[in-house]
């Protein structure tokens, strides 16, 4: 049960990433925004890890490949594809479009572990795409031309995200979640630090807003460092279809949040679609664990 609640809750942090960065994104460049992020949380995991876990940082040579494979999917392309959308679509698209995460993550666990496609997969994946159809809906009533253009770019990082879940089922070896989660941060870090060194360059450090300080710092401490350990811990021992379907939390969070601090407004194509997707994810988990079953 413990883990349950500890994916649940990782589920719900990681669903303010896009309220929050709406508003970094605004005076921060994405590389910069995404380093401050991510040594933020590297450094408070490391430093958690050497003084209060004493845990060994050896890891298995195969196991550090899918980590690298997690980090560049699922933390370094998915944060260039997330705060280049989020700038010009709305909190509650993106929280709706990452609600497909679900649907993703079977597909690739099908594919991966060659597992058979049954009708309810093929069901879920229809859903989901109605779900999709809906928000173009809701996007040609608000009458955004860029809206397409951060809607695909959020489709993308929703993929990395689901690499990113389902590759982390595939290490050999029980990794202590609190060591990874550091990693994840550092070597995410790493990966950004050229690109953000590039882009600082010209940046005027002084027209930062406080707002957009805090906001960085919540994303380190929060989203980076305690949102995703709790997601590792949790995912550790949980089944795919489990972890995939308890994914869809994350939309209902980032929609909650862009109510009510971005002021975003629910419109009927938005319910339905959240409400498609939703149905879609339920879909996924139960197809899947008849097919557990069946093995």
């Amino acid at each position: 049960m413990k883990r349950y609640l500890a994916f649940i809750v990782g589920m719900f942090i990681i669903g303010s990433f896009f309220v929050a960065n709406k508003l970094i994104v605004i005076d921060v460049p994405v590389f910069v925004a995404s380093e401050i992020r991510l040594a933020t949380g590297a450094i408070l995991l490391f430093l958690v890890s050497i003084f209060y876990t004493g845990a060994s940082f050896k890891i298995d040579t195969g196991d550090l490949k899918i980590i690298v494979l997690q980090v560049f999917f699922g933390v370094f392309l998915f944060s260039i594809f997330s705060l280049n959308g989020i700038k010009s679509t709305s909190a509650i698209n993106s929280g709706i479009i990452m609600g497909m995460t679900p649907v993703a993550m079977m597909l690739l666990a099908i594919f991966a572990k060659k597992e058979k496609v049954g009708g309810t997969a093929i069901v879920a994946g229809l859903i989901a795409f109605a779900g999709a159809v809906s928000l173009n809906l809701a996007n040609a009533t608000n009458n955004s031309g860029s809206s397409l253009r951060g809607d695909g770019l959020v489709f993308l990082a929703m993929l990395g995200e689901a690499v990113f879940i389902t590759a982390g089922k595939f290490t050999r070896n029980q990794i202590n979640p609190l060591i990874m989660s550091a990693l994840m941060a550092g070597i995410g870090a790493l990966m950004f630090l050229p690109l953000a060194l590039i882009s600082a360059h010209n940046l005027n450090w002084s027209e930062i807003s406080m707002t957009s300080w805090v906001l960085m710092l919540y994303s380190g401490i929060g989203i980076s460092a305690l949102g995703v350990l709790l997601m590792n811990y949790g995912s550790r021992k949980l089944p795919i279809s489990t972890a995939a379907s308890l994914t869809a939390l994350m939309p209902a969070s980032t929609c909650i949040l862009a109510v009510a601090f971005l002021d975003e407004k629910f419109k009927s194509a938005h319910i339905l679609g959240l409400g498609l997707i939703f149905a879609s994810a339920l879909l996924s988990g139960l197809g899947a664990k008849k097919n557990a079953q069946n093995i």
